[in-house]
């Protein structure tokens, strides 16, 4: 009987410890996946600016476009005028 309360007190302390283990990994699998999660966000933002860049640049050119072309007709109408 004494026996079997040192075997059952060894199981449980093993089982205890793998439990501990198994919580000492969920907790760094938890920290891994938050510190993904950051990441993605951080890469979709950056993702997201440079979209913004490339539609400012554009519109830009766009408007120096329209600029030149205002100016061309501008020396028309001074010529005609």
């Amino acid at each position: 009987m004494y026996c079997q309360v040192g075997e059952k007190d060894t199981l449980i302390s093993q089982v205890n410890n793998e439990l501990a283990s198994k919580e000492e990994e969920s907790r760094n699998l938890f920290g891994t996946l938050k510190f993904k999660q950051r990441e993605v966000r951080r890469q979709q933002q950056i993702q997201l600016l440079k979209e913004q860049i490339a539609r400012g640049s554009m519109a830009l050119k766009e408007q120096e476009e329209r600029i030149v072309t205002m100016q061309e007709e501008i020396k028309r109408l001074k010529q005609t005028v």
